[in-house]
């Protein structure tokens, strides 16, 4: 065996006589804290779903009274630009509202 194995709690190689196992403890504990471990899926899963919550709260009212009171300007504002010669959106997406929609798409349709 070329590499000495290591504990897979805290990372650390395994002392003599202990290197069968996957973690320390027949000698005594770890030396050191456990790494830290990777997020599950559906950890992430969560996290991603609660960003999108967010996302849609800035959006529109969601509950109450007030559901479906759209926060966010769907007006287009355009001014003259020079360089194009003609007027121009002041937004990417037409307006506030389209650009909120396109980030909640974009954010929906993100690989884990």
């Amino acid at each position: 065996m070329s590499e000495k194995p290591i504990c897979e709690l805290c990372g650390e190689p395994m002392p003599e006589g202990e290197e069968m196992f996957k973690f320390h403890g027949y000698s005594g504990s770890c030396p050191k804290e456990p790494l830290p471990r990777p997020k599950t899926e559906l950890e992430t899963l969560r996290e991603r779903l609660a960003a999108i919550r967010a996302a849609i709260d800035e959006i529109v009212v969601s509950e109450g009274e007030d559901a479906g009171v759209i926060l966010l300007p769907s007006d287009s504002p355009t001014h003259f630009s020079e360089l194009a010669k003609c007027r121009v959106y002041d937004f990417e997406n037409f307006s506030p509202l389209g650009d909120a929609l396109v980030a909640l798409a974009k954010l929906a349709k993100e690989k884990s």
